[in-house]
């Protein structure tokens, strides 16, 4: 049995808000609960997802496995439902899973940090605009110095005004 529970206000720790013709989809209440869990409630924001020519080397010491992983995992859910502008970062942190530097938690505490700058952000969607679709590439050209000189190439990919896809990766 099927039954109208009117629009929906919140799933899957995603929030939407029907603003006139306009859909916007946000993790707000996510990005909350990321930052207590992870203890960053307090800390301030920054304007960037990450230092430019961040050294992503697996040098220097050791952090913990677990913990890093469960940041990164916590940052991916996030980039993946609505936040694209966090792919480039999460492409790079997500390289050391394996065996994580203290220099790469504290980037991914970086990226924390960013998201807690910008947590009013997210998708949104013009339901009366045009359905157009186009996108946009670019690359680093040669900019991983750990895996000997690959790029990094993003992609996005609009329908209307609206981001539906966002990639980054190492070529």
């Amino acid at each position: 049995i099927l039954r109208d529970e009117g629009p929906v206000n919140a799933f899957l720790n995603i929030g939407f808000h029907l603003e006139g013709e306009c859909l916007k989809m946000h993790q707000t209440h996510y990005i909350d609960l990321t930052l207590e869990r992870f203890g960053m409630s307090d800390s301030n924001p920054v304007k960037t997802p990450m230092v430019t020519n961040f050294d992503a080397s697996a040098d220097g010491e050791k952090a913990d496995e677990k913990n890093y992983r469960q940041l990164i995992g916590s940052l991916m859910y996030l980039m993946v439902c609505t936040r694209g502008d966090l792919a480039h970062a999460m492409s790079v942190l997500s390289r050391h899973l394996n065996d994580p530097r203290m220099k790469h938690l504290k980037a991914a505490k970086r990226v924390l940090r960013y998201v807690k700058g910008t947590r009013e952000k997210g998708l949104v969607f013009h339901l009366k605009k045009g359905f157009d679709l186009f996108g946009f590439s670019d690359a680093s050209h040669g900019d991983c110095k750990e895996a000997g000189y690959r790029s990094t190439a993003g992609q996005l990919l609009f329908v209307g005004r609206a981001l539906i896809m966002w990639k980054a990766k190492m070529q």
